[in-house]
């Protein structure tokens, strides 16, 4: 546990529903700012996937790192690549398939891995996938609804407590508390999330009219 933080029923409670959703929606603006840059527009497409993996990988392992240090739990890891998936489906597959590796990797490097934890994961890319396969591009309001469904599936699934000893197979994954905070945190991730996308739709029905509207003038 870091020393900034003293854990307290209240402040894990602040983490799980605020802190941690906060970080992880910053992490998703960040993501579409960086991917929607000038900079990438310059670049060959195999350097732009390159710097989009390298920052996906920095940023679910400080994810990875900050829950595991602050609570003694893995959780949101798996957000960054289903909302990737709402704002461009180019690499989310990737990205959802390469999350449970780094999950794995950083159980492996800190001595806690288990074949649980790969099952777990493994699950985990199933029902993402399988979610992100329904989403089709239809009115935004059917796409969110079903992006909020899988972003609460994913985020309570694979729910990682680390440290715990003589503990049974389930308790070592759940927590009715933990769950309900993570809930809490999922909705706040989906709101904000929400402002984020809203605002992409608009952009490309913008572009879309331009590029009628320009298609019907000549």
């Amino acid at each position: 546990m870091l020393a900034i933080f003293k854990e307290t029923k209240m402040n894990r409670i602040f983490f799980l529903s605020i802190l941690m959703p906060l970080l992880v929606t910053g992490f998703i603006y960040g993501m579409y700012v960086y991917n929607e840059s000038e900079l990438l527009t310059k670049v060959s497409q195999r350097t732009k996937t390159v710097a989009v993996f390298m920052l996906y990988i920095v940023q679910e392992l400080l994810v990875i790192f900050i829950s595991d240090k602050l609570v003694g739990m893995i959780c949101f890891q798996y957000t960054l690549g289903v909302s990737a998936f709402m704002l461009s489906r180019k690499y989310a597959g990737l990205l959802i398939l390469t999350t449970p590796v780094i999950t794995n990797l950083y159980l492996f490097f800190s001595g806690r891995d288990s074949i649980l934890s790969l099952v777990l994961g493994l699950v985990s890319i199933y029902v993402t996938l399988v979610g992100m396969h329904v989403i089709k591009r239809r009115l935004l309001f059917q796409d969110l609804l079903q992006y909020f469904i899988i972003l609460m599936l994913a985020n309570v699934i694979p729910i990682h407590r680390l440290g715990q000893k003589n503990v049974d197979i389930l308790s070592e994954f759940y927590d009715k508390n933990d769950v309900v905070w993570i809930a809490l945190g999922t909705c706040l991730i989906f709101f904000l999330t929400f402002l984020l996308l809203r605002e992409v739709d608009l952009k490309r029905k913008r572009i879309a009219r331009l590029v009628y509207e320009e298609s019907h003038d000549k």
